[in-house]
């Protein structure tokens, strides 16, 4: 994929945003990813190790809506959930809880996009580097 040639011509739809919707998501999204590495510590390097498809994963647990999530008194979620059973934390049920919960799927997935975009970079530049000169004795 190639990035856009100019982000701020691609984003310049977020002025006619008219009722500040789409530019408080889109600060809640970005907020969030950024919780994820100054606080959570999660770096791209331990993003880019999720190559199994788990941060997109995770993120389809949390946007899933509640009502869709229970299954008999049993939670679906939970059961797709990729890692250990205390990092999942789904919202309260509350309008804020919700928000919360749909708030760290966009950052999942903004994770997701990055970590393949940076996989992507790494793989043209490899496939455009030399071959390393072999020192032979």
């Amino acid at each position: 994929m190639t990035p856009p040639d100019n982000v701020a011509t691609q984003l310049h739809w977020l002025s006619e945003d008219k009722d500040g919707t789409l530019a408080t998501a889109v600060a809640l999204l970005v907020g969030e990813r950024r919780r994820h590495t100054s606080v959570e510590g999660w770096t791209p390097e331990h993003d880019d190790e999720h190559r199994d498809g788990h941060l997109a994963l995770a993120a389809a647990c949390y946007a899933t809506p509640p009502d869709l999530r229970s299954r008999g008194g049993d939670t679906v979620a939970p059961e797709l959930w990729p890692w250990a059973r205390e990092w999942w934390k789904p919202g309260d049920g509350s309008y804020d809880g919700r928000i919360r919960e749909l708030t760290k799927a966009g950052s999942l997935i903004l994770a997701e996009l990055e970590r393949l975009l940076r996989a992507e970079i790494a793989e043209r530049n490899a496939a455009s580097s030399p071959a390393p000169e072999l020192d032979w004795p």
